[in-house]
């Protein structure tokens, strides 16, 4: 491995990042560039402008480059807000800023690869993400890591897309996802080996030294996009029934498009005085509000082109020591393992969401068992210290090949 004693280059390819310093859209993207910049290897970040942000930023040690793809920028609707899949579902319109938006990736890509003198071209996502990097590690001869992160396994998956998807796979150098599910599924159009399996990375908080603080009512938290796949409908559901014989309160933390019909169905059933939309928050905040709850819910469903690959949240809650409920789906299985580090349900039963927290909440040495369980297990597997050592040592070995 060569010593990091001058720092190697890489340029991340992203259809999204955070927007400003604390913003909590894609959140992994940002903490990976600057946890391999800490190493040793200056990660930029090129990823797509949005109305109202700077089309460059110096985000602690990592520069990120927005590219806009749309004029006037209000019309840069494709990203954020949700992601790619569901502002695509939301409008057709999205669908035609396609051309435009990997067309102008491809020119800004290019433009700072020419000026910066990258040693590697890291693409976040097949599509559209590998679709510039394959051309420009052709054109340049630089080497190419892809890192599928679920929506591009899961989702167009046509024939056409499945061959494109193939195509770009098989001319990368390095090919990473981020959980053993995501691995299982790529083979229906890849099946070369390796694929290294690289959980994107959680920030450890130090283990829970103090219990929770009482509470008159029980105290749970939802944290994620207000969209269907993640599933907040049945966990609504379940609160309904739970309100009528228990003393229960529901943080929602997050935004999306489905906002407006969850706090529609929250006040059309008389449940205003049990839940609350706090919208998007830092994620500063968001540790505090999971630290104080008793009980992490993340009833994520799988849709015609989507499931949970990993789950960020749920083992950001794990590091905060709050026991939690998870559907037993997709990638989410690598961090919850049933009754060991939290409690898994069938998707989309409300009931069996509501018999995990009854049982949780009168058991309380089940709770102390989880928790402790599900800190040692986030740490050892989903550190993201550790997923970046794993990274770098990756990207070393592709260099010391160049």
């Amino acid at each position: 491995m060569n010593n990091f004693t001058t720092k190697k280059r890489v340029l991340f390819l992203a259809s999204s990042a955070p927007r400003y310093d604390g913003d909590g859209t894609a959140p992994f993207i940002l903490n990976m560039a600057q946890d391999l910049t800490e190493i040793g290897w200056q990660v930029d970040i090129l990823a797509p402008h949005a109305q109202g942000i700077q089309k460059k930023e110096e985000i602690g040690n990592v520069t990120i480059h927005r590219f806009q793809y749309m004029w006037p920028g209000n019309l840069q609707t494709l990203c954020y807000n949700g992601g790619v899949n569901a502002n695509l579902k939301a409008s057709k319109w999205n669908y035609l800023l396609i051309p435009f938006f990997i067309f102008f990736q491809f020119w800004a890509a290019r433009s700072l690869i020419r000026s910066q003198k990258y040693n590697l071209i890291h693409s976040h996502w097949i599509i559209p993400q590998g679709i510039n990097g394959y051309l420009l590690s052709k054109i340049f001869h630089i080497p190419h890591i892809i890192f599928a992160h679920g929506g591009d396994i899961f989702g167009l998956n046509n024939v056409l897309l499945k061959k494109l998807k193939t195509l770009i796979l098989n001319a990368a150098d390095i090919v990473i996802t981020n959980s053993t599910y995501s691995k299982e599924e790529m083979t229906s159009f890849y099946a070369k080996e390796p694929v290294y399996v690289i959980p994107t990375g959680t920030t450890p908080a130090p283990p829970p030294t103090e219990p929770k603080p009482a509470h008159q009512d029980l105290q749970l938290i939802f944290v994620g996009r207000l969209t269907e796949e993640k599933g907040l409908r049945y966990l609504l559901q379940a609160i309904k029934e739970l309100s009528k014989f228990t003393n229960i309160h529901l943080t929602i933390i997050g935004d999306g498009r489905r906002r407006k019909a969850y706090e529609k169905y929250v006040e059309e059933n008389t449940l205003t005085n049990y839940i609350t939309f706090t919208g998007q928050i830092a994620h500063e905040e968001v540790f505090d509000h999971m630290k104080k709850s008793d009980i992490f819910v993340a009833p994520s469903v799988t849709t015609s082109n989507w499931t949970e690959a990993q789950g960020n949240t749920i083992i950001e809650a794990m590091f905060c020591g709050t026991p939690v409920i998870a559907s037993n789906i997709g990638g989410i299985t690598d961090a919850v393992i049933h009754e060991e580090t939290g409690i898994l349900v069938t998707e989309k039963s409300p009931s069996e969401i509501q018999k995990a927290i009854l049982r949780l909440s009168d058991d309380k040495q089940l709770c102390a068992k989880l928790v402790e369980n599900a800190y040692y297990h986030a740490h050892e597997f989903f550190s993201r210290y550790n997923s970046a050592q794993k990274i770098a040592h990756i990207y070393d070995e592709v260099y010391d090949r160049i």
